[in-house]
């Protein structure tokens, strides 16, 4: 059984991924700074973190046009009454 996600609600997921992204960084500069623990293990978190937040805004504004584009495409009913 799978899990259907509603068109309109996929931003929502993508939002909420780049602010735990976001969240995480910030977490990691904590414990970089305060705690001195780890420091070049932080940094390579830091930036694996950077990147993920940054790849799904690219796929967040992609997905905002792609949901511009089909609006402005959907086939209209043919009622012209034409034959085939």
């Amino acid at each position: 059984m799978s899990i259907r996600i509603p068109k309109f609600g996929f931003q929502k997921y993508l939002d909420d991924a780049m602010a735990e992204c976001n969240e995480t960084i910030v977490s990691l500069e904590h414990v970089k700074d305060i705690y001195k623990v780890e420091i070049e293990l932080c940094n390579e978190l830091i930036d694996t973190y950077d990147k993920s937040a940054r790849q799904l805004h690219k796929l967040a504004e992609a997905w905002d046009s792609f949901k511009s584009r089909s609006r402005r495409t959907k086939p209209q009913d043919d009622t012209s009454g034409g034959t085939v």
